[in-house]
């Protein structure tokens, strides 16, 4: 809320982008590539920002500093909703910046 180029988006450009989860490798030589993921679950919601763009609707996904379960492998994490927060991230801009402060989900990492 606080950069001018998401202000307007925040308050009337927010979207959820569905994805089967989001993937990060290892800094080291070996680069081992990750998928992570909700335990028990094959969808992950991530919270975005949407604007039209010349002639075109585009989108970004929002990050966040990683929790515990990305940290050992990247500083940022997108910003995972619970199905629960869809609808609050959409239509209700009171509750955007909490669940954008708030505690983030625990997600499971796959090797891949």
């Amino acid at each position: 809320d606080q950069k001018p180029m998401f202000r307007g988006s925040l308050e009337t450009g927010r979207c959820v982008v569905p994805s089967t989860g989001f993937y990060e490798w290892t800094k080291d030589k070996d680069k081992v590539k990750y998928k992570f993921n909700l335990p028990g679950s094959k969808i992950l919601y991530m919270a975005g920002l949407w604007k039209e763009f010349a002639g075109e609707r585009r989108y970004v996904i929002l990050t966040t500093a990683a929790n515990t379960s990305v940290s050992d492998i990247h500083d940022r994490m997108p910003v995972v909703l619970l199905p629960d927060q869809l609808d609050a991230w959409v239509r209700d801009k009171d509750k955007v910046l909490n669940i954008l402060t708030g505690d983030h989900p625990m997600l499971e990492k796959t090797a891949v």
